[in-house]
């Protein structure tokens, strides 16, 4: 991801989060004159014990240093979970990024959701992680839809075979409608994981494959 990408992802998150916290969440009192919901910056720096001017230029995407134990002050402030203080950290830390989205193993389906699958047998029943790659699928769906079984782990994709395979195309009425719902649910997991650089080489090859 370019610098400037990140760091302005980065501004926009806080921003975001910011909004989300109400003074009367982190026991501060509400005042007046709140021209915007949510804390205002020096309520945050506050919180993360950290000064009102190096936040300021944190939220800004101004290109600064930081740490791991600042990042989790913050993280705290803004009552992040874990997913969003991973987001935070792959876009406030160059070093690291890639892997701290690597290192998770979504293809492990757990158990819960395999009990899902088994109870489901007579509803095609499909799993995906939040690149729309196919992670677990019951019999119902390989006779209904495809025998993923005979495609490879990486091209079993949602998106792509939704292209790609006339199969997929025969089973929708409405097949224009039916693909912007899938790339409605892709936008959303690509706006929470921007970090990751498998999305932008995976839109750009759908482009080029699909225009």
């Amino acid at each position: 991801m370019k610098p400037e990408t990140r760091l302005q992802a980065l501004s926009e998150f806080l921003k975001n989060q910011r909004s989300k916290i109400t003074p009367q969440m982190v026991g501060l009192p509400v005042g007046t004159r709140r021209r915007t919901p949510g804390l205002r910056r020096e309520e945050v720096a506050q919180l993360a014990g950290v000064s009102l001017t190096w936040y300021t230029w944190l939220e800004q995407g101004r290109d600064i240093k930081v740490s791991t134990s600042v990042l989790d002050s913050i993280s705290r402030a803004l009552q992040l979970n874990n997913d969003e203080r991973r987001y935070l950290y792959a876009l406030a830390l160059e070093e690291g990024v890639k892997q701290s989205f690597i290192i998770e193993n979504e293809k492990e389906i757990s158990p819960a959701l395999v009990k899902i699958l088994q109870e489901l047998r007579y509803c095609p029943t499909i799993v995906s992680d939040r690149r729309s790659q196919i992670v677990g699928w019951n019999q119902a769906a390989a006779n209904v839809f495809l025998d993923f079984e005979q495609i490879i782990p990486a091209e079993r994709n949602i998106i792509r075979l939704l292209f790609a395979r006339k199969e997929f195309k025969s089973l929708a009425v409405n097949w224009e409608h039916f693909v912007r719902g899938y790339i409605a649910i892709f936008r959303t997991y690509y706006g929470q994981y921007v970090a990751d650089d498998w999305y932008e080489q995976f839109i750009e090859e759908m482009e080029q494959a699909y225009p």
